[in-house]
């Protein structure tokens, strides 16, 4: 096992460094409770109780707007220290151990592959909600060094244990896990060993393996060996009633080979996805796109006037996956060609006027 601790001094270091070179940035000072509530709670959501464990360096918020972990911000949790997640990724085996490094947790134990097996380095959220929806939402990306030497093997799992009216799971006080793969029979919890390279390939993003060039020379990439694109997990709940949630990653076995999930901004949420629609300051107005996230066809809402449209879609690296020229009474949104996972789309007018939102493809 290779340790990789880094000072604070280096953190800040780091922070001024990614400003001008393009990196994941991280900002430690917010309190896990702070981050929680206004990071993290988008609309539709009223929380309280909030309790967490693990180490404060295991928590912090991240800045991913120019890095290329395919989410703008949001709250960063680690089973080592977050600083482990900055690039470039030039080590493949980035690893941190807390002296109390077994889990506590029952739920996690549960989830190991045999029974003699215990979580380690448990990073863990929990706290009250009440939903004004009926349908909560989370958007996150899930990254491991686990990636992809294990695969098949040591399996760090994380979860979303919700529990809560209607709801009798097979984990503590009655919840259930609501954070399984998409579209893998809608039962296989998220983890390293069902979604890799060969395991539902089109939500993985390999980033390397430590030596892998140019990931492990550029700091725009992270360190961890691979990651999945931007997912959203739902579950139906009731309006106005109280749920518990509880949010966590966890190493298998041992505390070798971090993992970490990568909460966007505003996304818990039971209201669309709050990714951020944003105005022309001349104008005024806003577009977005509905619904969202999209399946197939959506609509482009917020093109005003007669004139003509320049549309471009980015995806989460920057890359523009898609450009066509519209008119206001012509806002479709096809989107049967792209994957899933998060995108943006930039419209400029003929005037010269350009506003953007984010969206969902599912």
């Amino acid at each position: 096992m290779r340790l990789k601790h880094r000072s604070a001094f280096v953190l800040l270091a780091s922070f001024l460094a990614a400003r001008t070179h393009g990196q994941l940035i991280l900002d430690p000072v917010p309190t896990v409770e702070e981050l929680v509530q206004n990071v993290l709670a988008g609309n539709g959501v009223m929380i309280s109780n909030i309790t967490w464990s693990g180490d404060t360096s295991q928590f912090a918020y991240f800045n991913g707007s120019t890095c290329n972990i395919g989410l703008q911000s949001g709250l960063l949790m680690s089973t080592g220290t977050v600083l482990n997640a900055l690039g470039p990724n030039d080590l493949g085996t980035t690893s941190s151990y807390f002296v109390d490094s077994t889990s506590a947790d029952i739920d996690f134990d549960t989830m190991m592959t045999q029974d003699w097996q215990m979580a380690h380095d448990v990073a863990r959220i929990e706290f009250d909600l009440i939903p004004a929806g009926d349908t909560l939402s989370v958007a996150l990306v899930y990254a491991s060094e686990e990636y992809l030497e294990f695969v098949g093997s040591f399996s760090d799992p994380m979860g979303l244990f919700l529990s809560g009216p209607d709801i009798d799971g097979p984990y503590s006080n009655g919840a259930l896990n609501f954070a399984l793969v998409p579209g893998d029979s809608g039962s296989v919890a998220l983890n390293n060993n069902s979604l890799n390279d060969t395991q539902n390939g089109d939500l993985y993003v390999d980033n390397g393996n430590g030596s892998t060039a140019p990931n492990d020379s550029l700091p725009y990439y992270v360190q961890y060996d691979g990651f999945t694109i931007v997912l959203i997990f739902r579950h139906p709940v009731q309006s106005g009633s109280t749920y518990h949630l509880k949010i966590g990653v966890a190493d298998a076995v041992d505390s070798s080979f971090d993992s970490a999930l990568f909460l966007a901004a505003g996304s818990l949420t039971t209201d669309q996805i709050a990714l951020g629609n944003h105005s022309d300051p001349e104008s005024g107005t806003s577009i977005f796109v509905s619904p969202n996230p999209v399946m197939g066809v959506g609509q482009i809402m917020g093109l005003t006037g007669c004139g003509a449209y320049d549309l471009t879609v980015f995806d989460g690296f920057g890359h523009i996956v898609a450009q066509w020229e519209t008119t206001s009474t012509h806002n479709r949104l096809e989107v049967s060609h792209l994957a899933r996972g998060l995108f943006t789309l930039r419209a400029t007018s003929t005037f010269g006027h350009v506003r953007h939102c984010k969206f969902m493809v599912d």
